[in-house]
């Protein structure tokens, strides 16, 4: 359904973002797609993003800060098919420093393009995520998208999430007033290419000690568990929604419930097995508190729906995330 058709990526930089774009810049070159591809970030492109703009006719590069309304002008002289708005870190220590910004993105900016997408009729699709459950470790099952909310609005932490929440009621608000196919996906841990050794996100800050201190210490004994997906099949679980999907809202993990302690060992064993070092029990320190230590998402409800199953595994997606990075780091080196 691409195919001809006008595709906005907001939010271009991020991990999501650059790889959705990747991907359609992908079918455009060996599939005579047609697709135009606008995207915009806060930033001047870096990354993948940097890499597949270059002098590419089918894609044009807005940088702008959405956050400031009247850069939201320039919309005006567009018309979209499509509209991804995938415009928040996803990382808390970025995001906590930018609370502010964080809530009108997800709210006051999403409302701007559903209003765009009404005027368009284009299919929207909102980017929120797995924090609008809130506290998840006292839950033993996977969460699925029926599950009630708990209320952590009082914390701090909880600006992320709760400001999700209320872009999910205006997605529902517009999809159910104006017959609009508009979409919520809520993300998990992502992992894959696109994500540096450089990053300040756990896993791939086990990639870099094991590259450059040859053993990978970690802060505490890695017991939290979080639910992990592999960029291109959550990516595919994007592209699947927005033009198939049968209902708003969709969990879009991986099937892998991973401690970080396992994580470790999986990266380990791509550097020769390098010691994986815990910190002494009378040192040790506490899981950061406003961190869920258990985040278990069920995505049977879009793999029920459109009858796929996991496709990457930990073991594949952490050997290729691994193998991706070192190619990362000698391309570094050579400059």
């Amino acid at each position: 359904k691409f195919k001809n058709k006008s595709v906005l990526v907001l939010g271009a930089n991020g991990l999501l973002g650059s790889y959705l774009i990747a991907v359609l810049n992908f079918a455009n070159e060996y599939y005579q797609l047609n697709c135009k591809i606008i995207c915009c970030s806060k930033n001047k492109p870096k990354g993948i993003l940097k890499n597949i703009i270059g002098n590419n006719k089918e894609i044009l590069f807005l940088k702008r800060d959405l956050t400031i309304k009247k850069n939201l002008n320039i919309f005006k002289n567009y018309k979209f098919d499509f509209i991804f708005h995938c415009a928040t870190y996803a990382q808390p220590s970025v995001w906590m420093k930018n609370i502010q910004s964080t809530i009108i993105l997800n709210t006051d900016v999403l409302k701007y393009f559903l209003t765009k997408a009404k005027q368009d009729k284009s299919s929207l699709m909102f980017f929120s995520s797995v924090d609008v459950y809130g506290r998840t470790e006292h839950i033993n099952n996977s969460i699925d998208e029926n599950f009630n909310y708990n209320d952590t609005s009082y914390k701090m932490r909880s600006a992320y999430g709760v400001s999700k929440r209320i872009g999910e009621t205006l997605c529902k608000i517009f999809r159910e007033k104006y017959n609009l196919s508009i979409y919520v996906v809520r993300p998990a841990h992502t992992y894959g290419p696109g994500i540096s050794y450089l990053d300040k996100r756990a896993i791939a800050e086990f990639i870099y000690k094991a590259i450059y201190k040859k053993k990978i210490n970690l802060l505490d004994q890695g017991k939290s568990i979080k639910t992990q997906g592999y960029i291109s099949d959550v990516t595919e679980m994007f592209l699947n929604i927005i033009q198939y999907g049968k209902h708003m809202i969709y969990n879009t993990t991986g099937n892998d419930y991973v401690s970080i302690s396992q994580i470790a060992k999986e990266i380990s064993k791509n550097f020769n097995n390098v010691p994986v070092v815990y910190p002494k029990i009378k040192n040790k320190q506490k899981h950061i508190s406003s961190d869920n230590a258990k985040v278990i998402i069920s995505s049977e409800r879009y793999r029920n729906e459109f009858n796929t199953k996991k496709k990457t595994n930990i073991s594949d997606g952490i050997r290729k995330f691994v193998h991706w990075n070192l190619d990362l780091y000698k391309l570094s080196k050579r400059k």
